[in-house]
């Protein structure tokens, strides 16, 4: 009796048992099928896609005017080449500036484009193509062109910076002056300067007004920059002066066992025949240090960095030798006014290549 009674209650253990691990093992199925289904439609249900009104808005808030990458700092002018001067000649013929061929360089076409952009935008009409026209030539705010503003490839007759003005007069070997011509407009330059601050080595030196003045503005800032001793040597001469200094030049290489030929020529390297010297227009000085060799001195490389700034160019300079037809001189300075100066800098041109692109001489012969 014992022994049924343990088991029938082992038979009810095990069914127990039994009836557990098949409800343990339901459980268990059901779970990972809810899973497994979850993840089935996470995987397939679809990304939401924009709405009309969103894709239109970010159109609306993309500038398409906007100017393809450019380096930086921008400077674009005569003689640049690549792909941003063909990005700013496509956007000038767009804006009906530019006619010509969009070849990625910058000539004397793309320049007057630039000009005419500049001056119909209020911009200084200087040609070159920094930040502020760059910036304004790829925004909404640039205009179509205007054709009354299209500036001529060459003056007619005469553009105004230049009927205004004397300062871009052009003398050298092949522009001479008459011998009758008018005397300039001068004044002693002993009356204007600060003896205190730059000696004029012969007392009765002459020169233009605004010249003299502007040399005098230019000594100021040198003894500011702490240098202190300076000298005109030269300013006006007139046709006999030069005369004088040209035989003088002359006879010195004659006493050495020169030629007639070769005295002169050796002289033409250095001193201008009378009539062809810059000095004439009372624009030209010779700035030295006394009893020292001008090209060796501070002063030296101070003129030649600032005397732009003051309207003054580097007449005579190493590279452009062939062209101005005189070996270099750097004490010798050219009054051609600031808005002339700063511009044959930049671009480095020197004054026959500037009056050349100007179309105020033919060739630069």
């Amino acid at each position: 009796m014992n022994k049924s009674k343990t088991n029938i209650l082992l038979i009810i253990i095990i069914v127990f048992i039994v009836v557990l691990l098949i409800a343990w093992g339901f459980l268990l199925n059901s779970a990972i099928g809810l899973f497994s289904i979850a993840k089935i439609e996470y995987e397939n249900t679809p990304t939401p896609l924009p709405t009309i009104n969103n894709v239109m808005q970010k159109v609306a808030e993309t500038d398409i005017n906007a100017p393809p990458p450019s380096p930086t700092p921008l400077l674009l002018k005569n003689g640049s080449k690549g792909e941003e001067v063909e990005n700013i000649q496509k956007q000038l013929s767009v804006l009906g500036y530019y006619s010509d061929k969009i070849d990625g360089q910058f000539g004397n076409g793309t320049k007057n484009a630039v000009v005419w952009f500049q001056n119909q935008h209020g911009l200084d009409a200087d040609g070159l193509v920094g930040p502020s026209t760059y910036n304004l030539l790829f925004s909404n705010e640039a205009q179509q062109a205007e054709a009354t503003a299209e500036p001529t490839a060459s003056p007619s007759p005469v553009p105004t910076t230049v009927v205004n003005t004397n300062y871009l007069i052009l003398v050298n070997k092949s522009n001479k002056l008459d011998k009758n011509s008018p005397k300039p407009n001068l004044i002693i330059l002993n009356n204007l300067v600060d003896k205190n601050k730059i000696k004029v080595k012969y007392s009765n030196t002459e020169a233009d007004p605004e010249a003299a003045k502007a040399l005098v503005q230019m000594i100021d800032a040198a003894h500011n920059d702490g240098l202190n001793v300076w000298q005109v040597s030269s300013a006006y001469r007139s046709i006999k002066d030069q005369q004088t200094l040209f035989d003088r030049q002359k006879n010195k290489y004659l006493k050495e066992g020169f030629s007639e030929k070769n005295a002169t020529s050796a002289t033409l390297k250095t001193v201008a025949l009378p009539g062809t010297s810059e000095h004439h227009t009372g624009l030209a000085f010779d700035i030295t240090v006394p009893d020292k060799f001008f090209k060796d001195t501070k002063q030296s490389l101070w003129l030649a960095a600032n005397c732009w700034d003051y309207g003054f160019i580097m007449r005579y300079e190493e590279d452009k030798e062939k062209i101005t037809g005189f070996i270099a001189e750097p004490w010798h300075i050219r009054y051609v006014g600031i808005e002339h100066s700063i511009v044959m800098r930049d671009q480095g041109l020197c004054l026959e290549e500037y009056l050349y692109e100007k179309g105020l001489i033919s060739s630069l012969d």
